[in-house]
């Protein structure tokens, strides 16, 4: 099943100047020296060997994590934002995101060279599954359960200010 690109919600309105400021961003001329490229030369031989295999397991969780979203009866519940900010000029640190409104995934690269996945929860359907997951690709090793407050009006907000070519429903 394919991902629909974005209908964008009729209860949210884009907020005009933080979505140029993101734009701006992703189109600047500077570029910031990426901590994965670093890690992939100087890192020590263990994280030159398990950094790209965190990668490959976090893909697998995603994909995972987006064909059960597709289940969800309900078109709002499976908006879904994915950047993937190995692009992105200015974001040292950040390697792939994604958010629904149910849970937030998000795996990094620290200036140790050590891969880290943070991700939240809110009322997941598929926490357990999810949790499941995490144990079966080993990533529990490099992961960090967080807690946003508000976690609904977070996403809301993360709809608002991201291009729409970043969003999508599942």
């Amino acid at each position: 099943m394919k991902n629909e690109r974005l209908k964008f919600p009729n209860t949210l309105k884009k907020l005009d100047d933080q979505l140029r400021i993101n734009e701006e961003q992703w189109s600047s001329k500077h570029f910031v020296s990426k901590n994965y490229i670093r890690a992939s030369k100087r890192g020590n031989e263990l994280q030159r060997q398990m950094n790209p295999l965190w990668e490959k397991m976090y893909h697998t969780l995603v994909e995972s994590m987006k064909e059960l979203c597709r289940t969800l009866p309900i078109e709002d519940e499976r908006y879904c934002i994915e950047i993937n900010l190995k692009q992105h000029p200015l974001h040292c640190e950040g390697l792939h995101i994604i958010q629904t409104r149910h849970f937030h995934l998000y795996l990094e690269c620290t200036y140790n060279y050590d891969y880290r996945l943070e991700y939240s929860l809110y009322k997941c359907p598929f926490e357990e599954e999810l949790h499941t997951l995490l144990k079966r690709f080993s990533l529990t090793q490099i992961a960090t359960q967080t807690h946003r407050d508000n976690y609904l009006a977070y996403f809301n907000r993360c709809l608002q200010v991201q291009p729409n070519e970043f969003i999508c429903i599942l």
